[in-house]
């Protein structure tokens, strides 16, 4: 089982680019788990800004769009879109074999005060993760899934 830094260890600077190498474990079917091509597009952002020797703001939003699949020849292109006095708006392109596989968005933005109060949600009320059951049973369980401990807290499993 590759860890996650281990996985994102496998991004290298390549000319204007990077390359990653995605490991069986970290695939759903096909393709990579969505979450892990979401990480190596954020990841290939923040290298692209250290590696200009500057800092980002806290990350305050992203719009991933997977277009296809992601399965190997790995490369990402991060660009800076705009950058501001309070935001940074940068994107990445994921490709695979050639063919894009994400498109990414992310928006960093310094912390503001603001007049507007706004009172967060309570958390439900459920059992303690040693109280519940695990959401994928062993052998139905997607390969990328092995890294996750999930458990379910309430209602029945999907399709069940």
């Amino acid at each position: 089982m590759t860890l996650f830094s281990e996985f994102l260890q496998t991004i290298t600077p390549d000319s204007a680019m990077f390359t990653a190498q995605a490991t069986d474990d970290w695939r759903q079917g096909r393709t990579l788990y969505g979450g892990a091509s979401a990480a190596l597009c954020l990841e290939a952002c923040l290298r692209l800004v250290a590696d200009q020797g500057a800092a980002l703001p806290p990350l305050r939003s992203a719009q991933i769009s997977f277009i296809g699949p992601a399965a190997t020849d790995l490369r990402l292109q991060p660009v800076i879109v705009r950058q501001g006095k309070s935001a940074t708006f940068m994107g990445c392109d994921l490709l695979s074999e050639g063919q894009i596989a994400t498109r990414a968005v992310f928006c960093f933005g310094a912390s503001r005060s603001s007049p507007v109060t706004r009172l967060a949600a309570r958390a439900p009320s459920v059992p303690g993760p040693d109280e519940c059951t695990a959401f994928f049973p062993s052998e139905r369980r997607p390969a990328f899934a092995q890294h996750f401990d999930v458990r379910l807290a309430a209602g029945a499993r999907p399709i069940s």
